[in-house]
């Protein structure tokens, strides 16, 4: 009944992220509730993104994090060129051209860098689990799968192609780097110097400590 078509692709991605019972099968037989999340989709011609299943093997239907794995390894590599070519211009004495379209660039990563990287996390203990959900959910006929079509996939979560992820994510992304067992007695004036040299970006103090739960 499921077209690798592009639009049916959508419709059974729409079912999916809404199914009551969706649910993982481990090898053993054992079965939990999974987060819709697995279900992450992109539909994008991005050079660094790919249309599919990013957690799903789509021959299979099993959890497979090694699409995820590989898009960050590209990501990681575009985010520090990015971050080293960010801080080039800015020691130059003369305001270039390049420095908001790269800083937009970074910024355009980096974000969903750390998103995939938290859910690759997550689902890596159940790669090669099956993917199932109870027989009463599914769709009964053609015309009630049909219901999903055309459907918007608004969840910003799911998207990595496009989209700008907020400073505070990047803030503690570069937080967790530069001081990984926290900041001690540090203050917070030096904290966030060392958290712009690391991302690059100009970080007020108050959306750091809002990504640390602070304020």
């Amino acid at each position: 009944m499921f077209e690798k078509s592009n639009a049916t692709s959508l419709a059974l991605v729409n079912f999916l992220r809404s199914c009551p019972s969706l649910s993982i099968c481990s090898p053993s037989n054992l079965v939990l509730r999974v987060s819709n999340q697995v279900t992450m989709y992109e539909n994008s011609d991005s050079p660094l993104s790919f249309n599919g299943f990013w957690l799903l093997n789509r021959k299979t239907w099993t959890v497979d994090v090694e699409r995820a794995e590989m898009w960050c390894v590209k990501a990681e590599d575009v985010v520090n060129e990015t971050r080293s070519r960010l801080r080039a211009l800015k020691k130059k004495p003369m305001p270039s051209d390049e420095l908001t379209p790269t800083k937009e660039r970074l910024l355009h990563y980096q974000g969903p860098l750390g998103r995939v990287q938290t859910l690759i996390s997550v689902f890596r203990q159940f790669q090669g689990c099956a993917l199932t959900f109870k027989e009463t959910d599914a769709p009964n006929s053609a015309s009630e799968f049909n219901a999903f079509f055309g459907q918007p996939i608004e969840d910003p979560d799911f998207s990595i192609a496009t989209g700008r992820p907020r400073k505070q994510e990047i803030a503690l992304d570069s937080y967790q780097r530069v001081f990984p067992v926290g900041h001690g007695n540090h203050p917070w004036k030096i904290v966030v110097r060392k958290i712009e040299a690391d991302c690059g970006l100009s970080i007020h103090v108050d959306t750091l400590k809002r990504a640390l739960g602070k304020k």
